[in-house]
């Protein structure tokens, strides 16, 4: 509950001035609204009234600076807010605007919430600026339109949009974090693929801010999470406002189109106490449409304005533009760029193609990334291809219907094809499934011949043998398309015949463990081939050739406690001893 840190109230029971007649506190209630957004706003019945999670407050403090305190149990563990929505299909819209607060005495992340934590719910917050005369909007993606950021500080109020008639929001534990922002400021930077534009004037700090940007999937209707609703300032009547207004007719302050030329409906309006001379101010222009002609159509005026020579317009604001749509901007993609990246590392075969839309016959340049041109060309089609290119950056210039910026091209070396696999081991029985570890890199598909006349396809077969002999497994990994590719080969000796743990410990071929060796000792003179050491999963540790039919040692490698496996492989025959080590 807050207690009474200085801030003057007035016009409700119990403040400062209750006669004042001019109310300086509210609470929103979404549920009350009949007609229009304002509807929800509550005066409070006394000053008890108490800022809860689903209750964030309003209250003005003028120019002064006050320290708040409040009192109470903080809140800890999972909190969960109920969101309402009197209208879904409300198309301005008025209803489903919740302003709620955050539940803990610190900090909390929006980006942190997961997507079953968002039920019903824009993924977009809202807050209110006084600075500057509006409500400004943060979304994932580095969506913002001023100075909020995804962190909500400890007891800030900020407004959520339910899209259904119930909703909920869930903070959790693992939803705080350590910073602590202002109740508006922003460390976010703006992504210059966004067109931002700003409406300012020199009467007053008041402004306002929309975004445009390209999505594949989006669609010049109004498509949730992809675009957000305008929530239009407190202070219509003194402040500029400005919205996107999407083909199914909402308002919106994020305006998310698909790639291609087009025609956008713009409103750019200021209340009846702020009429005067405005500029709308186009960022990030050259950034956003390097490729097209962007052309700004003023309907009161007749009069269209080429943004690309100049992304200013200043205009004066006339009474009455609020009720209609003033600017249409008018996108006219000139080309568009396809690159193709080297088909392997180190060569020099990349390309890119140029697909002219409005021009048969069109001027061309490329250049490095220095500023060294390459080469000029004029097209004398539609399509024009630039070939051989080394990976790197480019500047590719071209001609069109008005002033065009450099398009900014990357080819890419792609990564080397290495093949690379490893077997259980060496030897293996007849009939015995040898298993493949397949460790190639820069690889999207792999070719296997094993030597006896089979093949495969596929990341990592598994394979036996049918005759004893020695076999060479190749495999062949290859890039996406197949026009670079590695091989490796490995050889596997498969014997007619082998004996288990038990025969090879009847006497005639031994091992133990002695010195930091491994001795073997050969009471018949049996031919030993190699000796292989593996773990008990039969993974190779060590392998040793032998060549002889006396005794024989092997230097231990450095092994932790437990058992493992010698196999002694002769001229026919695998004996295995089992060996313990301390």
């Amino acid at each position: 509950q807050w207690q009474n840190d200085g801030v003057t109230m007035t016009n409700f029971p119990g403040s400062d001035f209750p006669s004042f007649g001019w109310t300086s506190v509210y609470w929103y209630d979404e549920t009350a609204v009949t007609t229009s957004i304002t509807d929800g706003w509550i005066t409070p019945d006394s000053t008890d009234l108490e800022s809860d999670i689903d209750r964030g407050i309003r209250a003005y403090m003028g120019i002064n600076t006050f320290d708040l305190s409040v009192s109470g149990e903080p809140r800890t563990g999972n909190q969960s807010i109920d969101l309402t929505n009197g209208d879904p299909t409300d198309a301005l819209p008025n209803f489903g605007w919740n302003l709620v607060g955050n539940p803990y005495p610190c900090a909390v992340n929006w980006n942190l919430l997961s997507e079953a934590d968002k039920n019903n719910v824009d993924n977009a917050i809202w807050a209110w600026n006084g600075t500057r005369g509006r409500y400004d909007f943060y979304a994932p993606d580095s969506l913002i339109t001023g100075d909020l950021d995804s962190i909500i500080p400890s007891h800030k109020a900020f407004w959520v949009h339910a899209t259904a008639s119930t909703g909920f929001i869930d903070f959790n534990e693992h939803d705080k974090v350590v910073a602590e922002n202002k109740f508006v400021k922003s460390n976010v930077q703006h992504p210059l693929n966004h067109l931002r534009i700003k409406m300012t004037s020199s009467m007053n700090s008041y402004d306002d801010v929309v975004i445009l940007r390209w999505r594949k999937s989006a669609t010049r209707n109004y498509d949730n999470n992809l675009d957000y609703f305008k929530m239009y300032s407190a202070l219509i009547d003194e402040v500029p406002s400005i919205a996107f207004v999407t083909e199914d007719n909402r308002d919106v302050c994020v305006n998310t189109i698909p790639h291609g030329t087009t025609s956008l409906p713009l409103k750019a309006f200021a209340g009846n106490l702020a009429l005067g001379t405005y500029t709308l101010t186009f960022e990030n222009l050259n950034e956003f449409a390097a490729n097209a002609c962007v052309m700004l159509e003023d309907l009161v005026l007749g009069t269209t304005h080429d943004l690309k020579s100049n992304p200013e317009y200043t205009y004066d604001v006339l009474a009455g533009d609020e009720a209609i749509t003033r600017f249409i901007i008018h996108i006219e993609v000139q080309y568009d760029l396809m690159a193709e990246n080297a088909s392997c590392q180190g060569l020099t075969d990349g390309s890119i193609e140029v697909e002219h839309n409005t021009q048969s016959s069109f001027a061309v340049t490329w250049s490095d990334n220095l500023g060294n041109v390459i080469g000029t060309d004029l097209s004398n089609s539609s399509n024009y291809m630039i070939s051989d290119l080394a990976p790197g950056t480019y500047h590719v210039d071209i001609s069109g219907n008005c002033m065009l910026d450099d398009m900014v091209v990357e080819i890419l070396d792609p990564q080397p094809v290495v093949a690379d696999f490893s077997l259980g081991g060496e030897t293996f029985e007849l009939n015995e499934v040898i298993t493949i570890a397949n460790n190639s890199t820069g690889s999207e598909s792999y070719y296997w011949e094993m030597g006896d006349g089979t093949s495969y396809n596929g990341f990592a077969p598994t394979h036996f043998y049918s005759n004893p002999g020695t076999y060479s497994i190749e495999l062949t990994s290859y890039n996406g398309s197949k026009d670079c590719y590695d091989n490796q080969k490995l050889q596997v000796e498969i014997l007619l015949s082998s004996v288990g743990i038990e025969d090879a410990e009847d006497g005639v071929i031994t091992a133990f463990v002695s010195n930091e060796s491994i001795n073997v000792i050969n009471r018949e003179s049996i031919f030993i081939e190699r000796l292989q050491l593996t773990d008990m999963n039969g993974k190779l540790i060590k392998s040793q050739s032998v060549k002889g039919n006396g005794n024989t040692t092997m230097k231990m490698p450095t092994l932790s406690s437990g058992v493992y496996m010698l196999k002694i492989v002769t001229t026919d025959s695998l004996k295995t001893v089992k060996l313990f080590v301390d």
